[in-house]
């Protein structure tokens, strides 16, 4: 992720989340920011390269970043995470609604 967005979520988590920056630098050193994904406005989806061992309890962190269009308040995407398994069964997964901020 470019320093410049990296710093402004920095900021809306120190400042808007009111968290410290001891907890920043400790998600930073524990979740890989290097790694950005794009997705299209009329994508039906996409495959994150993730595999995890049943045995283990593994952490992943999306960041989500919108453009300087957004409007303020107004429901911006619905995010949908599918957890499946080694067969393609569905075994879990969440749904996040993201707004702009306003």
């Amino acid at each position: 992720m470019a320093a410049k967005k990296l710093e402004a979520m920095r900021q809306a988590w120190v400042k808007v989340q009111q968290h410290d920056d001891a907890s920043w630098k400790a998600l930073t050193e524990t979740f890989d920011t290097s790694t950005v994904y794009t997705v299209i406005a009329d994508a039906r989806g996409i495959d994150l390269p993730f595999t995890a061992k049943t045995v283990t309890c593994e952490q992943v962190l999306l960041l989500a970043g919108g453009g300087s269009a957004l409007v303020s308040g107004a429901t911006t995407a619905a995010l949908t995470v599918v957890q499946t398994g080694a067969s393609g069964a569905v075994v879990g997964g969440s749904t996040f609604v993201l707004r702009a901020r306003g």
